[in-house]
């Protein structure tokens, strides 16, 4: 985060980070660190590509770290972008 903004007060806020899934192991302790220092309501999420099966790739993961993962969905079919060249 910036310098000048860390101080600053706000009624909401969100962060967004981009990650590989390989980091989960590492990310995942951090927020829950995080979230034991500060005075406020923490949500967090993860936005995944399904597998060709269907199955979320990451969940068997998250159960590993102790989360116990709610897989509602919104499913983006990327049908707003143009499908041939213009």
């Amino acid at each position: 985060m910036k310098p000048e903004v860390r101080n600053e007060r706000v009624l909401s806020a969100i962060l967004e980070i981009q990650a590989p899934a390989t980091k989960l192991s590492e990310i995942v302790p951090m927020l829950h660190e995080v979230a034991d220092q500060v005075d406020t309501v923490i949500s967090w999420e993860i936005i995944t590509r399904l597998n060709d099966d269907g199955s979320i790739p990451i969940l068997g993961e998250l159960e590993k770290l102790g989360e116990t993962p709610r897989p509602n969905a919104k499913i983006n079919l990327g049908l707003g972008r143009p499908l041939a060249e213009e």
